[in-house]
């Protein structure tokens, strides 16, 4: 063998080794972390400029089946008998196609229909929306027997000058049909839109936020990307949306976007992004 020919041959041994030591180290990263993993849940907190008149919230999105209580002690039904908020805004994806039966939504609903005068709404995700139609009546049958209302495509004023409007969920697509569709909601529920009222919407994906602003709404919320099931060096995982987790704002226009509260049925860990369960407080 001559020189090039075993300089080649060393290239390729330490390229072998260099693959082999980085897939090492990343599956040892990888087995630490799975036995030290906990799910904890968080409860990040909003305050905004809302109608000048306060209003407190709880924002619940893409439970995706998970049991109300988690790792470190925290519950989603504890948290909102604790805060007491005026409402409770169900943002989408509480089931799935994985989903069995709604028992695990009951101390959730239950804690939030015993709190009196406490306002339940609700908007399908993208989910919900590729059910079948019985499957969804289901859901809505048990969201209704709480009290809970069904806001997709319209717009109720809940006083104190403030209006609540949901969209329903597209489902996946993408192109001009996909906006289309967006975009046909959201006339449908601004049809009566007050201006001169803060004007709130409930919008599964956070894709559509630049339209939303346009139709008028103040402040959006939302959730559906799980804060990209986590990070890497500050990038998300697992989203393609400028709109991942947090708050964003655009002048007086605000939008929130919540990690949820539980995960996708393919990765069921999160990296560097916890579930949540979000406190809003406008005044």
């Amino acid at each position: 063998m001559g020189d090039c020919g075993r300089l080649l041959a060393m290239k390729q041994r330490n390229w072998i080794a260099g693959v082999s030591l980085g897939v090492f180290l990343v599956s040892l990263g990888l087995a630490i972390y799975l036995g030290v993993y906990r799910e904890e849940l968080t409860n990040p907190v909003y305050e905004l400029e809302g109608s000048g008149s306060p209003l407190s919230a709880m924002i619940v999105t893409d439970v995706h089946n998970h049991q109300d209580t988690y790792d470190n002690g925290l519950s989603l039904s504890k948290t909102i008998e604790e805060q007491k908020p005026d409402y409770l805004f169900l943002v989408g994806d509480l089931i799935d196609s994985h989903t069995t039966s709604l028992s695990f939504l009951d101390p959730l609903m239950e804690a939030a229909s015993s709190i009196k005068g406490l306002g339940i709404y609700y908007v399908h995700g993208n989910h919900e929306v590729e059910l079948s139609e019985e499957r969804v009546r289901e859901l809505e049958d048990y969201l209704d027997s709480y009290g809970a209302s069904n806001i997709n495509n319209k717009t109720v004023d809940i006083g104190n000058g403030y209006t609540l409007s949901g969209i329903l969920d597209p489902g996946y697509g993408r192109g001009d049909d996909y906006a289309t569709k967006v975009q046909g909601y959201l006339d449908e529920a601004s049809e009566n839109l007050d201006k001169s009222k803060f004007n709130i919407l409930l919008c599964h994906q956070p894709g559509f936020t630049m339209m939303c602003s346009k139709a008028g709404f103040d402040l959006v919320l939302s959730g559906h990307t799980h804060a990209g099931q986590g990070y890497i060096f500050g990038k998300a995982l697992f989203s393609t949306s400028d709109y991942v987790h947090g708050l964003y704002r655009r002048g007086d226009f605000a939008h929130i976007v919540s990690a949820g509260c539980g995960h996708s049925y393919y990765m069921s860990l999160r990296f560097g992004a916890p579930p949540e369960i979000v406190s809003l407080y406008l005044r």
